[in-house]
Formats: C-alpha cells, structure tokens, sequence
C-alpha cells in the first residue's frame, strides 16, 4: 500500500497535526492528487491503531522541510500505473523528501 517509507478509525484529512499526547510518534502522509483516494485515510488509520498509536499529519506538494520536522516516519501511500503524472505532481518535493525533516533522518 505504502510505496515509500522513511525510518523507523479513519478521519477526514487536515493539514493541521492531530492533538494527541506528544509522546506518541508523528507520521507524515501524503495526501495530495493520487489514484486512490481512500489510500491516505486507510494508512493513517493502520498508523493510529498500531502499537506505537501514532500521530498523523497530512501534507500536500510541494512537501517542505517543516513539513516532515519532527517526524518518525513519512507514507507516501498510493501507486498507480501514470508515473509520469506522479512525478510531476512530486518531482518539486524529491530533494526534501532525500534529505529529510531535521529529525527524520535513520
């Protein structure tokens, strides 16, 4: 489901970080265009559930360095067969995506 993965109850997508205790991880999902729009929320509710009981925050491109700040891990959920309309949408969000959030990094 997930095609990259950085590091080690579905609700309707934000932009804004859930308020959640700040001890529980942060995940980052993409949710912008994609071919399969119940990827992100189905993800986020994996995440929530799991035993790490993570914090989820939905981004768009192009992603920022802000963006994956603080996080744990990044979903980029999805994977439909027009690569090349997926990397126009994303190609802007590769070199952040490669360096990572400031705390991102293995």
């Amino acid at each position: 489901m997930a095609t990259a993965l950085l590091t080690a109850g579905c609700t309707s997508p934000s932009s804004v970080r859930e308020r959640r205790p700040a001890g529980r991880p942060l995940a980052v999902i993409y949710n912008g265009p994609q071919d399969c729009p119940d990827c992100a929320p189905s993800v986020a509710k994996v995440l929530r559930e799991s035993p790490q009981h993570h914090r989820v925050w939905y981004v768009k491109a192009p992603l920022k360095a802000s963006d994956l700040a603080g996080a744990k891990l990044y979903v980029q959920p999805g994977g439909g067969d027009d690569l090349e309309r997926t990397w126009r949408d994303l190609k802007g969000s590769a070199g952040v995506v490669r360096r990572g959030g400031p705390r991102l990094r293995p």
